[in-house]
């Protein structure tokens, strides 16, 4: 039985998940001798089936205990049960997956994953539990490695990283961009994520950002291109980058991208730009995969622990819980005149963590 069930947040129209989607169906088929993978996902949200992906449709209708049902139902005819990529161990995953029966019998596996930042003790308490009963974790930031070493996780584990530095190894057609003008993308939160206040104070704070951006890409003659990396209605950056656009309402070089669910079309998308500057965290790990200039506006730990990992540059990282819009333009200033990504760990070796996920094979076949 070569079929691998795979659990995460794919189908929500989020292009970091998508990638995760991609990644790992072609490195359990190069590596793990995969004959099919089974991804639970919303069908109108993802296009991974145009990558040779079965997806199993979400209803959209909540009935108790229906998708502990259907996962075990679909486990029963896995080899695996693969927890892939991102930050999956939040309270409410940790139990469904410690209730689901199978669980009980079969060891499950997690391939790119980080932890925390946890709500509680118990919280905590109950992801140790969950790890302690794996087969395997690849974990993707020296943070939740070193994590693991201090509570004395019990299944094998490994420094691995972030699925979606292996987008270049997917197979895809050529996409090689021709270098032409300076062009700045721009990776935006939705507005709630933003500020977490409201619309009024987020539509103040966009507005202030856009001012602030477009005013240093004209003295560096730049274009701008905003990145939607997250169009689930849920989630939206489509809102967030109109009204960076309206806030500008005289320019005519600031451009909108939308992420349509195909993660290798918008992953190449972002060749397109010669520096980026990145609110989400997928949108720091395609320009780093895609060895583009990077500043990175945090607004939350796993940014940290991303930019703590690959040694990003001090200067070219803020926190946006702490932000100051005169000291994010002087240094996007200093940001624009750089030619190359300023970070301490080569490509080829995050990729070669990355590709400890699947080369682990051996350990949890």
């Amino acid at each position: 039985m070569k079929t691998y069930y795979v659990h995460g947040w794919h189908g929500n129209l989020n292009a970091g998940d998508d990638a995760f989607a991609i990644v790992v169906n072609w490195g359990l088929q190069k590596y793990c001798h995969a004959e099919s993978m089974v991804l639970e996902a919303d069908k109108s949200g993802t296009l991974t089936e145009k990558y040779g992906i079965k997806t199993v449709q979400i209803s959209g209708i909540t009935i108790p205990g229906l998708s502990r049902l259907r996962r075990s139902y679909y486990l029963s005819r896995s080899k695996h049960f693969i927890l892939a990529g991102g930050s999956l161990f939040n309270e409410g995953s940790v139990h469904s997956i410690l209730s689901t029966p199978y669980f009980s019998s079969h060891k499950p596996l997690a391939l790119g994953v980080s932890v925390g930042p946890f709500k509680s003790n118990d919280h905590e308490d109950k992801v140790i539990e969950l790890m302690n009963r794996m087969l395997y974790v690849g974990f993707r930031d020296d943070y939740s490695y070193n994590w693991a070493i201090s509570r004395n996780i019990s299944c094998p584990f490994s420094r691995s990283f972030d699925l979606a530095a292996l987008m270049p190894f997917v197979p895809q057609k050529n996409t090689s961009i021709v270098p032409g003008k300076k062009k700045i993308g721009i990776v935006p939160l939705a507005f709630h994520v933003l500020t977490e206040k409201t619309v009024s104070t987020d539509l103040t704070y966009i507005k202030k950002f856009a001012e602030h951006t477009y005013e240093i890409s004209k003295e560096y003659d730049a274009d701008i291109e905003l990145y939607a990396l997250c169009t689930n209605p849920n989630y939206d950056d489509r809102l967030v980058c109109q009204a960076f656009l309206d806030a500008i309402p005289t320019a005519d070089n600031i451009h909108i991208y939308r992420h349509n669910g195909d993660a290798i079309e918008t992953f190449n998308a972002l060749k397109r730009c010669t520096h980026v500057v990145s609110m989400r965290l997928h949108g720091s790990v395609f320009a780093y995969a895609n060895q583009l200039p990077l500043l990175i506006l945090s607004y939350h730990q796993k940014c940290r622990d991303f930019a703590d990992t690959i040694g990003l540059k001090n200067d070219f990282f803020l926190d946006l819980r702490d932000f100051d819009f005169e000291s994010y333009q002087t240094s996007l200033a200093k940001f624009l005149t750089t030619q190359v990504l300023d970070a301490t760990l080569s490509l080829q070796s995050a990729q070669d963590r990355a590709l400890e996920n699947f080369r682990s094979y051996e350990i949890w076949q």
